[in-house]
């Protein structure tokens, strides 16, 4: 791992990954089984600010890495989470920067949002779709969480009431959720997502407000300054079916507004990728 070396799991599955290059975890990625977990860095009052643990793309190439359906990933990451923590330094530069995580874990039959505050955490189950930014959205409805979750919010000062628990009021600040324009960055992957063909979500992940070239709010990001530093560095479409190979499309650069999704898959055949290609070109001639 990145910071701290854990027991190696004696079975592991093919993983496909979208990585920064200095650490050994990653945003995005697909395994031979057909999972796919994408992550969103979150800013908790729980945020370890000075201790080195898993970061939380650790804990998602070791979702990927052992398990099999997406519940098995997900609760791999809860255990690894519960058992070592988040956290350590999460930007090349910026050593200074952390964060706590939330994910999308999905197979062909199910998908969750799991969220996560230091060593706690909620999950719940997609109905139809979603879509995740850098704020919590699990409020008072989940289907799991971590043990002693609502006893360690009341002791702990975080939740006062004797109604519902509240997982994301509990637990989210206001200011980087405010900066970074999180829920109206949401709002327009949600509006996106009506409809589920590739050509659909590419478009989606290459969004720009046209009114407002300069905040947080756009899904393809271009940094900008002080205002925006951040950077889109790579996107990715997997398609999946029960029975069938994932349908893995990726840019492999930055910004998908002036990238290509190229098909990719877990084959060393040629011809494997050249037919997912001709499919693909399909998909955009059929929505024209």
């Amino acid at each position: 791992m990145t910071y701290l070396r854990i027991p190696q799991s004696a079975r592991r599955h093919a993983v496909i990954l979208s990585k920064p290059a200095w650490m050994w975890g990653a945003e995005m990625g697909v395994n031979d089984q057909g999972v796919v977990i994408g992550n969103e860095a979150v800013f908790t009052k729980l945020v370890d600010r000075s201790n080195s643990a898993l970061l939380g793309m650790d804990l998602l190439r070791l979702g990927l890495e052992r398990g099999s359906t997406a519940r098995e990933a997900m609760d791999t990451i809860c255990m690894l989470l519960e058992e070592f923590g988040q956290g350590g330094p999460a930007g090349f530069r910026d050593k200074a920067f952390r964060y706590d995580n939330s994910y999308l874990i999905a197979d062909a039959d199910e998908a969750w949002v799991l969220e996560t505050a230091g060593r706690h955490w909620a999950a719940k189950r997609v109905d139809e779709y979603t879509a995740i930014s850098n704020a919590l959205t699990i409020e008072t409805e989940f289907d799991a969480h971590s043990n002693g979750l609502i006893e360690f919010a009341r002791q702990n000062g975080y939740f006062h009431s004797s109604g519902d628990f509240n997982f994301a009021e509990a637990f989210d600040t206001r200011f980087m959720k405010f900066m970074g324009c999180a829920v109206q960055r949401r709002q327009l992957s949600l509006q996106q997502q009506a409809t589920s063909s590739a050509v659909s979500m590419a478009s989606g992940l290459r969004q720009h407000r046209k009114d407002d070239h300069s905040s947080n709010r756009d899904v393809c990001m271009h940094a900008s300054g002080v205002t925006r530093p951040s950077q889109t560095c790579g996107s990715m479409i997997v398609q999946l079916q029960p029975g069938q190979p994932p349908r893995i499309m990726v840019t492999g650069t930055s910004a998908p507004c002036i990238s290509l999704f190229q098909p990719i898959d877990f084959t060393d055949d040629p011809n494997s990728v050249r037919q997912l290609r001709f499919q693909e070109d399909d998909d955009v001639r059929n929505s024209l």
